[in-house]
């Protein structure tokens, strides 16, 4: 079996690790913290072809920015980038939002998102969203939080609010 699993893909051997565990899988939203001369490089790479905005990634990036960034003095500046190659963050995710039973709970998670925001502003970091691809309804939201903006000039590079359409307002 050892020489069999040698030989296949890495992913297929991951795939048979992955079904042996007992464990609940773990899904993450951000690949491993980096820092650079004092930067926070902090990529995001949610489940799924498109980075969206969940609970979970909510939760996630509430937990790296108070557990990994605030209490590193070395870190001077944060910068968000996407580990996909077409998109920023291109919205909530909808399946999400299908889910919720009620408008509250979606007024709960917006309200939580624009306090977590609040909290991140005054931490005096400066906070950079380095676009690519699709920065979408809260996707675009989020890169308006941060300090600076950079988009490149990519025709696959849209920002915008789709919800409006929906007769919702930011």
């Amino acid at each position: 079996m050892l020489r069999t699993a040698i030989q296949r893909p890495a992913a297929l051997v991951r795939t048979q690790v992955k079904n042996l565990s007992t464990a609940a899988p773990t899904v993450r939203y951000f690949d491993d913290l980096e820092i650079k001369d004092g930067v926070a490089i902090v990529r995001i790479n949610g489940p799924g072809k498109m980075n969206t905005i969940s609970q979970g990634m909510q939760k996630e990036s509430e937990a790296l920015f108070r557990e990994k960034i605030l209490p590193n003095k070395d870190i001077k500046a944060v910068v968000f980038i996407s580990s996909k190659p077409d998109n920023f963050i291109a919205g909530a995710d909808i399946d999400m939002l299908k889910s919720f039973e009620d408008k509250s709970q979606l007024k709960g998670l917006t309200m939580k998102g624009h306090e977590f925001f609040n909290e991140v502003k005054k931490s005096k970091l400066p906070f950079v969203a380095a676009i690519n691809g699709a920065a979408l309804g809260g996707g675009l939201e989020w890169a308006l939080y941060c300090d600076y903006r950079i988009a490149t000039t990519d025709k696959k590079t849209v920002l915008g609010l789709p919800e409006v359409k929906l007769g919702l307002l930011p």
